[in-house]
């Protein structure tokens, strides 16, 4: 009787427990939160360039970034087939030459990012009549062909600039670069994208090279094979900064 009694009563218990779960929710709500943080930082990658070499996106060492960049010891320019107009005979040149790519993270902000060079002094702390100024070139560029890649291994090019012309010169140009210039600006938006900005004693190669007279900034002078011997060194600082839309 007692054991009835007992299985009676788990009989019972089980049956509540059953009628309890026939009257539950037929959805439930899950919260959902993920947080991203703000973002200001600038990173890349420097490719050098070396002999012959004119295309960083398959050529040259790559290096990290920031680097010191040496440009080594001046080699002299002859006239030659290449240079009838004898314009660089007797220049020095470096056949070194540096590609800085770089990729601005804003959290969507809009953005500029400057090169800042100050002017060359010989190690001596001498300048005037002795700096490499107006023969050291800065070459903004933008290649709508880069591509970024994602972590399922697909990729896709960037697409045009759609804020070309806003640094105050066309992305290509070559500028002095003592001084400070705006090498990419966002404009509105805060979109990364991959800018590449150009370093070279003087110009880089491009499709008028050699000798490129025509592509070469306002004020721009050879190195003279007169310049006094010794070794000249300067800093290039690139910022990144946010920009009012």
């Amino acid at each position: 009787m007692m054991r009835y009694i007992g299985t009676l009563v788990c009989a019972l218990a089980f049956v509540v427990c059953a009628a309890s779960l026939g009257y539950a929710a037929t959805d439930a709500t899950f919260p959902v939160s993920a947080s991203i943080q703000e973002q200001l930082e600038l990173t890349g990658w420097v490719k050098e360039m070396g002999p012959g070499e004119t295309d960083p996106g398959l050529e040259g060492t790559e290096l990290s970034f920031p680097c010191s960049m040496e440009f080594g010891t001046g080699i002299p320019r002859y006239l030659t087939s290449e240079l009838t107009d004898g314009s660089d005979a007797g220049g020095l040149y470096s056949p070194t030459w540096y590609a800085v790519f770089m990729v601005a993270k804003t959290s969507g902000r809009p953005y500029k990012i400057e090169s800042d060079t100050d002017s060359f002094a010989g190690t001596d702390g001498s300048a005037i009549g002795h700096n490499l100024d107006k023969s050291f070139i800065l070459t903004p560029q933008y290649e709508a062909a880069d591509e970024w890649t994602w972590g399922g291994g697909g990729s896709a090019p960037q697409g045009p600039d759609p804020n070309a012309g806003t640094t105050g010169y066309d992305v290509g140009d070559q500028v002095l670069a003592v001084g400070k210039h705006t090498v990419y600006n966002s404009g509105t938006g805060g979109a990364s994208r991959i800018i590449r900005a150009f370093y070279s004693l003087p110009p880089y190669p491009d499709p008028a090279d050699p000798p490129a007279i025509a592509a070469r900034p306002t004020g721009w002078e050879i190195i003279s094979a007169s310049k006094p011997e010794g070794t000249y060194e300067t800093d290039v600082y690139i910022s990144l900064t946010l920009t009012t839309p």
